[in-house]
């Protein structure tokens, strides 16, 4: 990233604008999203696996996620903590 910022790699839930991806992908981050993998319509423990096999972290406004257990991320609750946060929408101009 130009900025000297972090690159992160991020997966996106069926339920965020198409438009997302390339706002991120142009500041530099890695993003696959849902429909890219072809998990639209699929239950959300394999969405999480699959951004947790990936090294990803997942933004989706289902907040339904939070109530999964943290092995639905690929986690073992005794070697890692799992932190769901909700997080305000945040509207980009021009989408």
């Amino acid at each position: 990233m130009e900025d000297g910022g972090q690159r992160m790699k991020l997966k996106l839930d069926e339920n965020l604008s198409r438009h997302l991806k390339p706002v991120l992908t142009h500041l530099g981050h890695d993003v696959l999203t849902a429909a890219d993998e072809d998990l639209l319509s699929r239950p959300d423990t394999e969405v999480a696996a699959s951004a947790s096999r990936e090294g990803r972290i997942l933004l989706s406004l289902d907040i339904e996620f939070a109530d999964l257990p943290s092995a639905a991320f690929g986690r073992n609750q005794n070697t890692s903590e799992q932190r769901i946060t909700r997080i305000t929408p945040i509207r980009f101009a021009g989408l």
